[in-house]
This record gives C-alpha cells, sequence and structure tokens, in this order.
C-alpha cells in the first residue's frame, strides 16, 4: 500500500482501476450503475472516439442526473442491471462483446445478498473483455464462497485496495495485472488513438 488514506473518497476509488482498463482496450462500455465520477469520467475519456457507452441506472433520480451525458454515442437507461436487462441492451444496440464493465449498481439485493452482482458478473465473463467491479472488500469480509469461486475462476485479476472500498479488475482476455505505472498513462494511450 501506498501513501493513501484507506478512507480517502470512497465514491471514487474505482477511478484508478476504472481508467487504466478504458486505455487498456477498445469497443462498448457498460456502466452499470450511474456515479457522480464514474458516469463523467467514461463519458469525457471516450468522448470523440466513436465507442459506445451504455450506462444502466435504477435510481429515477440517478437517471435523471445521469442524462446530461446522453448523446448519439452515449444511452442513459433506466434498468435494474440483471442479466436478462443487460444481455436485452446487447441485441437491441447489437453490441456482441463489451469492451469493459463497470459494475458498481445496487450491491444487494432485498434480501441483503450480493446475488446481483454475481450474477452479473457470471453473465458477462465471456462477454466483456474487463469487468471493474467496486466495492469488493465487502465480497472478501464475507468469505463469501460463490463469490470467491467466481472471482477465481477468471484467467486474470488485480485487486486495486490502495483506496477502499476496494475495486476487483477481472479478466479472462486481457492480463489486467500489466497495468499502467500512473493512471494518466492510460489517458494518454487513449488520446493517442484520437491522432
Amino acid at each position: 500500500m501506498s501513501g493513501f488514506s484507506p478512507n480517502l473518497n470512497p465514491v471514487g476509488s474505482h477511478v484508478i482501476p476504472l481508467v487504466q482498463s478504458l486505455g487498456l482496450v477498445g469497443g462498448p462500455v457498460l456502466e452499470l450503475g450511474a456515479g457522480m465520477i464514474s458516469t463523467s469520467l467514461i463519458h469525457g475519456m471516450l468522448f470523440g472516439t466513436g465507442r459506445k457507452i451504455f450506462t444502466l441506472e435504477e435510481h429515477p433520480s440517478w437517471v435523471i442526473l445521469a442524462r446530461k451525458y446522453e448523446n448519439n454515442y452515449h444511452q442513459i437507461r433506466g434498468s435494474h442491471g440483471t442479466p436478462e436487462e443487460i444481455l436485452e441492451v446487447m441485441k437491441e444496440f447489437e453490441v456482441p462483446h463489451w469492451g469493459v464493465c463497470l459494475v458498481d449498481h445496487e450491491l444487494w439485493n432485498v434480501d441483503g445478498n450480493y446475488e446481483r452482482r454475481k450474477d452479473v458478473v457470471r453473465e458477462l465473463r465471456d462477454k466483456c473483455d474487463i469487468l471493474v467491479v467496486h466495492d469488493t472488500e465487502d465480497f472478501r469480509f464475507t468469505k463469501d464462497s460463490v463469490w470467491k469461486e467466481i472471482d477465481e475462476s477468471f484467467k486474470y485479476r488485480w485487486v486495486y485496495d490502495e483506496v477502499l472500498p476496494s475495486t476487483t479488475v477481472l479478466s479472462n482476455f486481457v492480463d489486467v495485472r500489466r497495468r499502467k505505472a500512473s493512471p494518466l498513462d492510460a489517458v494518454g494511450e487513449q488520446a493517442g488513438k484520437l491522432s
């Protein structure tokens, strides 16, 4: 661990893994759960690249906030972000495979378990180059055997826990352990693709 405070800005603790993941691969991006930081970051970082962004958010107030980013390359939709709804979006917009998926939507189901995120990660494991899953220290603390089995079934994984809550990056396609030295390196690489 570096000199970061473990409790520094929990809302944006996934920024470094997200930026690096967006810089590693191309293709459309799926954001499950609109956020003050992630929605604007993804939108701005991919501006002018031709990459499509799909944000699915279940809370009406967050959908309204995210709508300011909606345009011809960034779609915002009110949705629970279930595997079935994700497959509908893939079919409707003819997305055969995602480049990056940020899994940061509602953590708990009504009964208080993590099934929604587990089901989504399980469904997207071979339909997405890189999955960026926020808030994963909760999974570690509960020692959830199903999450552990899913997590360990990926070929490549990186747990970013320099700032809490933790973010886990998973892939069967890209060695996510080969990260850039700085998230700004990934931004520079992405900008270079524009020229």
